[in-house]
């Protein structure tokens, strides 16, 4: 049976986990505050981002549907290339 102090407990390691992601992503985009990181389970869970684009000037949401591009996205270390990363699989 879950308990109060184990749903707490979830919900306090899911809440670190993408406080995690989205430090790394900020980092990356040198941007503190335009990304956000939630999850969405529609379909099987995929993983939500945020994210602002300076070069289009506007605000988009990708999704990230496996733990393969989880780990391609974990992996990048420029703007440039996380950019063009989360461009690929931003939704309408």
């Amino acid at each position: 049976m879950l308990t109060y102090n184990k749903m707490k407990k979830l919900s306090e390691d899911l809440h670190s986990s993408y406080r995690e992601i989205q430090e790394h992503l900020e980092s990356i985009l040198a941007d503190d505050n335009l990304v956000s990181v939630q999850n969405r389970v529609e379909e099987g869970l995929k993983l939500t981002v945020s994210f602002f684009n300076p070069y289009e000037g506007m605000e988009f949401e990708a999704l990230i549907v496996n733990e393969m591009e989880f780990k391609q996205m974990m992996k990048l270390k420029t703007t440039e290339e996380l950019l063009s990363f989360l461009s690929q699989r931003t939704v309408a």
